[in-house]
C-alpha cells in the first residue's frame, strides 16, 4: 500500500473500529479520521497515537515501511487497544464515567494485558455471586 490513507483504513478495519471509535480512542474528531482516509488531510501529527490506538508500527503506517504489526514478546495478542464499545441506534456507548478509552489505550501493552485480567478476575467473581443467589 502506498499511501497513507490506505494504510489506515487498513488497520482500523483489521481492528474491526469503526472511524468513530478510532477517533474515540484517539482523541480526535471522527471528521478527522474521514478526511485522513480519504486523502483529502495530510497525515497527522498525531501518527504515534493512531499507531498505537491500531497496534501497529508507527513507520508503517507514516511511510509503508517494515512490517504493519508490532511485535511484543512474550504477549499474547489479547486485546492490544480498546474494542469497539456496542452502541445503541446512533448513541455511542462508553461504560465508565471515570475513565477514558484515551486513558486505556495510552497504557503499555503489559498494562492492559493486567486490566484485562483483573478486569475478567472480577466479571468472574461477580456472576459466580449472581448465580449462587
Amino acid at each position: 500500500m502506498e499511501l497513507f490513507s490506505d494504510r489506515l483504513r487498513t488497520a482500523r478495519q483489521y481492528r474491526k473500529l469503526s472511524q468513530s471509535s478510532l477517533a474515540r480512542l484517539c482523541g480526535l474528531a471522527q471528521s478527522a479520521i474521514s478526511n485522513y482516509e480519504n486523502g483529502t488531510r495530510k497525515a497527522p501529527r498525531e501518527i504515534l497515537v493512531l499507531a498505537r490506538a491500531l497496534h501497529v508500527s508507527p513507520e508503517w503506517l507514516q511511510e509503508g515501511v517494515g512490517e504493519m504489526h508490532l511485535q511484543v514478546q512474550g504477549i499474547p495478542q489479547l486485546s492490544q487497544t480498546v474494542k469497539e464499545t456496542p452502541s445503541t441506534d446512533s448513541d455511542e456507548h462508553w461504560p465508565f464515567d471515570s475513565i477514558s478509552p484515551h486513558e486505556l489505550n495510552a497504557l503499555e501493552p503489559i498494562q492492559l494485558q493486567e486490566i484485562e485480567r483483573a478486569l475478567r478476575l472480577m466479571l468472574n467473581g461477580l456472576t459466580a455471586g449472581k448465580q449462587a443467589t
